[in-house]
């Protein structure tokens, strides 16, 4: 919908010659680069100081660099920077001992070197099953930021990965997604990796149980043998990894959350496929993140900037959905990865102390380009909804063709392009079905091309954009009591399967007993 009360884009554009200087920000990654355009938000001088003056904890995001209780619910550090700091990042490629490093750091330090170890042996052929051969294929069993995270990265970093490798990733509790991995591996040469922090998710233990069923019955060889051999944890509870039978595990720690966790031994999957030097230069490019974001002052500060632009639709504005779209089909999996990442954290209405008067997290959704335009952009363009529209774009390609005039990436390219350009300009028309009204916000953000580094920037930048919009919200970013019920209630309803289902509403009971009545 096209708010008749708001100045319009093009009219900013025309009121000042220099907007493009002052709202399109650069991130440099080494030899390589982020721009972030926000010329096609309404965003001006004036509201960006609003916007600012309004923002009351702007000190809080010193409490992540300083180390405090930021978790206030939890009363937990939250350090998933830790797991990219710059001093264990050379520590670790000096090979060094790590004894001028925090406590934290040391953690963190011990475990990266313990990962770099597990690749050298994995990529050398030493890591065997119990048939003899040499594992290949890697399957992370996990949900959550134990899936989403290392999915996405792997899939985004597939340009760069490892011969002869493959990896695979079960989350669902349907058997279905175990099942079908299985018609795509050999067993004698796979590895699983099992991702728990409690190591009692019930999705996970059910997955990783089934797996070593279906293991046992294809390589006929007992179950205990076959864990020492074929499984390895992540996991911060080291008696529940051994009453599995897994031997080799690697550590998590209360001071990262889930969501935040890939840079971490959560994210071996990513270090065997691509590497553990590339994974490495991920966790550089978010080091480089870190740092712009704890040293830049506001105006070119590009998490700051974001968290504000989309505060301010969110709440003076009523949008209350984000559409993400990656003209890069590396990056087809971003947004289901931020779905999590911003929805887990920001969908909340508790605050330090009671409840919030406004909106907070928006709803996010999208695609990759071009399918999109295809899809769902006709709603973006003349629908009635209120869209905040994020569109990602390489401005350097890792494969090009060329079969027509131009090649596939410049069409890709002018595609993306376009579609910012469409949503602003919009036409006019005497034909009201072929009316746009333009005026619709949009983001780009263009990256020179996508290299570990890069992705590893454009990550971090999303969590410290995330944690800056909690802040303004005055709401806890990184607790997640929102899933608990459903989870509870899930344990209730399985019981109702084995007893008469009492003591529940009508309409739950009859599902119930819809189930059994076609499982008699």
């Amino acid at each position: 919908m096209v708010d008749k009360n708001m100045i319009t884009l093009l009219e900013l554009f025309q009121n000042d010659p220099h907007r493009t200087e002052k709202f399109i920000l650069k991130v440099e990654v080494g030899d390589e680069a982020l721009h972030f355009d926000y010329t096609k938000t309404h965003i001006d001088t004036m509201l960006l100081y609003e916007l600012k003056r309004n923002f009351k904890n702007y000190k809080g995001i010193k409490g992540m660099f300083n180390k405090e209780e930021i978790n206030f619910t939890e009363h937990r550090k939250v350090l998933h920077i830790a797991l990219r700091n710059k001093k264990v990042l050379e520590a670790v490629e000096r090979n060094s001992d790590g004894r001028n490093l925090c406590e934290e750091e040391q953690l963190v330090f011990r475990e990266l070197k313990k990962m770099r170890e597990f690749e050298k042996k994995f990529q050398k052929g030493e890591i065997t099953g119990v048939t003899g051969k040499r594992l290949r294929n890697v399957v992370n069993i996990g949900i959550g930021g134990s899936d989403l995270g290392p999915r996405m990265v792997t899939d985004a970093l597939d340009f760069y990965k490892k011969d002869g490798v493959k990896v695979f990733y079960i989350s669902n509790i349907d058997s279905t997604g175990t099942e079908r991995v299985f018609k795509e591996i050999d067993p004698e040469e796979t590895l699983f990796i099992v991702v728990s922090k409690t190591f009692t998710t019930l999705e996970t233990l059910a997955n990783a149980t089934l797996a070593l069923k279906l293991m046992e019955e294809r390589l006929n060889v007992d179950k205990r043998e076959i864990a020492n051999k074929h499984f390895v944890a992540v996991s911060a509870n080291k008696d529940e990894v051994e009453k599995f039978g897994i031997k080799n595990s690697f550590d998590m720690w209360d001071f990262v959350g889930g969501r935040f966790s890939l840079w971490s031994a959560v994210g071996l999957s990513i270090v065997l496929y691509i590497g553990f030097t590339n994974f490495l230069s991920l966790l550089k490019g978010a080091s480089v993140m870190d740092e712009h974001f704890e040293n830049t002052m506001t105006e070119k500060n590009v998490p700051i900037m974001q968290a504000l632009i989309e505060i301010y639709y969110t709440n003076f504005r009523k949008y209350d959905s984000k559409c993400i779209v990656a003209y890069d089909e590396y990056l087809k999996d971003l947004y289901s990865y931020l779905q999590q990442a911003e929805m887990e954290s920001n969908g909340k209405m508790a605050t330090f102390s009671g409840s919030v008067s406004w909106n907070t997290g928006m709803i996010i959704w999208g695609s990759v380009g071009t399918s999109a335009q295809h899809s769902f952009f006709q709603l973006l363009h003349q629908g009635t909804r209120r869209v905040l529209v994020e569109i990602l774009l390489p401005l350097q390609p890792l494969n090009d063709q060329k079969v027509m005039d131009h090649s596939h990436f410049e069409m890709l390219f002018a595609n993306g392009v376009a579609q910012s350009q469409a949503l602003m300009v919009g036409t006019e028309t005497s034909n009201n079905h072929k009316y746009f009204g333009g005026n619709r916000p949009s983001i780009t953000i263009c990256y020179t091309k996508l290299t570990p580094a890069v992705l590893g920037a454009l990550i971090a930048f999303y969590e410290h954009k995330i944690f800056v919009q909690g802040l303004y919200w005055c709401i806890n970013s990184f607790d997640q009591f929102g899933v608990e019920l459903g989870k509870k209630l899930a344990k209730e309803v399985l019981s109702h399967i084995d007893n008469e289902p009492n003591d529940v509403d009508a309409s739950t009971k009859n599902l119930i007993n819809m189930y059994k009545s076609y499982t008699k």
